[in-house]
C-alpha cells in the first residue's frame, strides 16, 4: 500500500472507530485459547484456532484504527492483535522501558510495532528505532503502522535476529504474536532471513545502542550470543528488557549477561490488564522478563 493510500485510508477512519469490536474479538480469542489449552493441551488449541471458520469468528471482522498511548495502529480484518493495543498491556514493562530523547533502541520481535512506535516518539528526531520482525504478515502491518504515524526515525528489517547470519525455519503459531524459530506446536513453517544483531549494527553504522527489547518466543539466548559486540561496546549505556520462556532459559540468559559484565533483575508475574473485571478471571498471561544493565 502506497503511503498516500494509507494516509487517505487513515483519514477515512476516525481514531478508535471499530476498536470496540477489535477488543471484543481479541478478548474472545484469548479466552477461548486459554480454555482450550487448559482443557485439551496446546495441540488441540492450535488446531481449533487455526480453523478458518473459528478464526473468522475470533479475529477482527473489520479494518480499524486503534488509538493507544498517543499513537495510531491499524488493525486489519482477520487479525488477532487487539489485545496488545490497549493501555493496560504489559504496563510494568512499559514503566521500565522508557527511552529518552536521542536514544537508539533496537526492538527485536517488533510484531506490529506496539513498542517500536511509542519508542520512536519518545526518542524524537535525533534518536533511532531499529524494528526487527521476521514474519512477513506481521512485518507488513509494522510498516503500515510506521507510515501511518509519519515516523522518519524507524528502520524496519524483515529478518530474524539470531546467533549467525543466514536463514532459519520460523514456526507459525495459531496466534500471530507467537511465531518463533524453535520447534513448537505449529500449523506451518516458513524460511526467513537471519542476522546477528552485531551484523545489523555494523551495516547500519550504529555508534551506540541505548536500549534493546527482545521478545523472540524462546530464542533469547541465540539473540544475546549474536550481539556480544554490542553488549561489550555499550557497557555502561545499554539497558535490556528480555522476555524469557522458562526458568532454564532465564538462567542461561542471566549467565550470558553476567559473564559480559551486566547485572540482571528478574521481573515476574506480568499481566495483560484489559479490564478490572477480566483480570481476575481467565485473562492473566504470566510472563517473565529480565532487565539488565551494566555493573558500575
Amino acid at each position: 500500500m502506497a503511503a498516500q493510500d494509507l494516509n487517505r485510508g487513515a483519514r477515512s477512519l476516525k481514531p478508535r472507530r471499530g476498536s470496540r469490536i477489535v477488543w471484543l474479538s481479541s478478548v474472545a480469542n484469548r479466552i477461548v485459547g486459554q480454555l482450550l489449552r487448559s482443557a485439551f493441551g496446546e495441540h488441540v488449541a492450535s488446531a481449533v484456532l487455526s480453523n478458518k471458520v473459528i478464526r473468522r469468528v475470533l479475529t477482527s471482522p473489520v479494518n480499524a484504527l486503534v488509538a493507544c498511548e498517543g499513537c495510531l495502529f491499524l488493525v486489519e480484518r482477520g487479525m488477532d492483535v487487539g489485545f496488545c493495543l490497549f493501555d493496560g498491556y504489559e504496563e510494568p514493562v512499559r514503566r521500565v522501558l522508557r527511552p529518552s530523547e536521542g536514544d537508539v533502541v533496537i526492538d527485536v520481535g517488533a510484531f506490529i510495532s506496539r513498542y517500536a512506535i511509542t519508542a520512536a516518539k519518545a526518542v524524537g528526531p535525533d534518536g533511532l528505532v531499529v524494528a526487527i520482525e521476521p514474519h512477513p504478515a506481521n512485518f507488513k502491518i509494522l510498516m503500515k503502522n510506521v507510515r501511518l504515524n509519519r515516523l522518519n526515525n524507524v528502520i524496519c528489517l524483515n529478518c530474524a535476529a539470531w546467533d549467525r547470519d543466514g536463514h532459519l525455519t520460523l514456526y507459525e503459531s495459531a496466534w500471530s504474536g507467537y511465531h518463533g524459530p524453535l520447534a513448537q506446536v505449529a500449523r506451518s513453517y516458513i524460511k526467513v532471513r537471519a542476522k546477528k544483531l552485531d551484523s545489523i549494527a555494523e551495516e547500519l553504522g550504529l555508534r551506540k545502542v541505548d536500549w534493546a527489547k527482545i521478545d523472540v518466543e524462546g530464542a533469547e539466548l541465540r539473540v544475546l550470543k549474536g550481539m556480544r559486540n554490542i553488549l561489550r561496546r555499550n557497557r555502561g549505556r545499554l539497558k535490556l528488557m528480555i522476555e524469557v520462556h522458562g526458568p532454564e532459559r532465564a538462567r542461561r540468559c542471566e549467565e550470558e549477561l553476567r559473564a559480559l559484565g551486566y547485572k540482571v533483575k528478574l521481573m515476574r508475574d506480568f499481566h495483560v490488564r484489559i479490564t478490572r473485571v477480566l483480570q481476575p478471571l481467565l485473562f492473566r498471561v504470566p510472563s517473565t522478563w529480565l532487565f539488565a544493565v551494566a555493573r558500575r
